[in-house]
């Protein structure tokens, strides 16, 4: 049941891994922190953020356009649910606890893995994949 499909598919998840990551690490150094102390403060006061910031949107690009080159439209799905599940996390991390947290950019990486595999899912299946 190994499809060229289905490998694409998998390749579009598999670059939603790196995605997440990259998001995070863009939150780390761009969202405000809910407390001073912790593993999140530690790693955004010790990074050089204007070079962070650059660096993980080329990474965040580069995986939009693998993910898009590989399968268009499970790619465009993947990306958009990763982006909407980021601007929820910040707005959540605001609301809730005043900034972003250690535990909070696990809770990210986590959902937004979960929406990226879920959204590809449910679109193959509404397309026909």
């Amino acid at each position: 049941c190994y499809s060229e499909t289905n490998v694409r598919m998998l390749s579009v998840l598999a670059i939603g891994f790196v995605l997440s990551r990259a998001l995070s690490g863009l939150a780390i150094v761009s969202f405000r922190m809910a407390k001073n102390t912790g593993l999140a403060a530690t790693f955004s006061d010790m990074a050089v953020k204007n070079r962070v910031k650059t660096v993980m949107i080329l990474y965040i690009l580069l995986c939009a356009v693998g993910m898009i080159l590989l399968e268009p439209v499970l790619g465009t799905v993947c990306f958009i649910s990763a982006l909407l599940m980021f601007a929820y996390y910040r707005r959540m991390s605001y609301q809730k606890f005043g900034g972003i947290t250690g535990d909070l950019a696990g809770f990210f990486l986590q959902v937004c893995e979960l929406v990226m595999a879920a959204a590809v899912v449910i679109t193959a299946k509404i397309i026909g994949l």
